[in-house]
């Protein structure tokens, strides 16, 4: 499971989803590469060895195990799709808590709007940031 948020070059006047008027089409946000480098100029760790997708993550390496065992505290995939211009944007975020400041600093840096389907609402950075992802998390918990 994971906490989905999507960023799109909404417009600016609505305030809700259900505000887009049907026959609206996603302009064009920037080219992939452009993305690219204002995301890692955000989260200078994020890692994309594909142009496609990307992700950053935390790895907790084990130490008292033969061979170490690794497990994932946080991991945060972004999916900019095929297409050298890029019309939308995906951040897959799995783990902890500590995927939110990534979220954050991401969807800051690139100066759009997200919507957080933890939330049901667009996502605010700064102090309300965790908000979805923990109604997302308590919600995980009782499914």
């Amino acid at each position: 499971m994971s906490w989905d948020l999507y960023i799109y070059n909404w417009p600016k006047d609505i305030k809700t989803l259900e505000d887009i008027p049907d026959d609206w089409h996603p302009p064009p946000i920037a080219p992939r590469s452009e993305i690219i480098s204002r995301i890692k100029a955000a989260v200078p760790q994020a890692d994309f060895p594909d142009p496609t997708t990307g992700k950053i993550e935390s790895v907790r390496r084990g130490l008292t195990s033969d061979p170490p065992i690794s497990s994932l505290d946080y991991s945060v995939e972004v999916v900019l799709g095929a297409n050298d211009m890029c019309c939308s944007i995906t951040l897959i975020a799995r783990g902890d808590e500590r995927c939110v400041d990534f979220v954050s600093a991401i969807v800051t840096n690139l100066n759009l709007r997200a919507f957080d389907t933890g939330s049901g609402d667009w996502f605010k950075p700064g102090a309300e940031a965790a908000t979805g992802f923990r109604k997302w998390s308590e919600w995980k918990e009782r499914a």
